[in-house]
């Protein structure tokens, strides 16, 4: 009896670690993850999150309110890679709550797996890499992170765009 008990114990907790371990492993490869995230926008309908993680002066510079959605887009730059590195461009797109939209433009950036991690990858001006994180879960896409953005014409100054938040799934109207 006591044999049978630790031999249904052990199946439990290898079942569950198993299981455990199923649902970390990404379900689909980095060229899936591509075709997914171009063949859709994607709405972040509750930044918050993004929006707290901005500095005072920063949200100051905004407008001061928390803006109402973001969009994020990301498309294929074509058969040849972009001198910084990147196959892909990606944009945010920031609602204000009068509906009037900012975005500071397409940045360049790539995809990666890290540690079992799927990143996307930017590299700005001063060729520093920034990691923002993503998985996909219930049919929606969560990121994580934030890129500093520097223009040539600005200078020293820096503006922080910040991807975390959960997005739905916009379908892109065919052209």
């Amino acid at each position: 009896m006591v044999r049978m008990m630790s031999a249904l114990v052990c199946a439990v907790v290898l079942n569950v670690a198993y299981l455990r371990a199923q649902d970390e492993k990404p379900a689909r490869s980095l060229e899936e993850d591509k075709k997914a995230l171009t063949g859709s926008k994607w709405q972040n309908e509750k930044p918050e999150a993004a929006w707290n993680k901005l500095s005072d002066d920063h949200q100051r510079q905004f407008g001061g309110k928390p803006w109402k959605k973001v969009e994020l887009e990301i498309m294929k730059l074509g058969d040849t890679a972009d001198p910084q590195g990147g196959t892909h461009s990606v944009q945010l797109s920031f609602f204000k709550p009068d509906d009037d939209i900012f975005s500071f433009g397409t940045t360049s950036v790539d995809f990666r797996e890290e540690r079992g991690k799927r990143l996307l990858v930017m590299t700005n001006l001063d060729k520093v890499a920034y990691k923002i994180e993503y998985k996909f879960k219930g049919g929606k896409l969560q990121m994580r992170g934030s890129y500093l953005r520097r223009e040539p014409s600005s200078g020293a100054i820096f503006v922080p765009e910040v991807f975390d938040g959960e997005y739905i799934a916009i379908p892109l109207r065919k052209k």
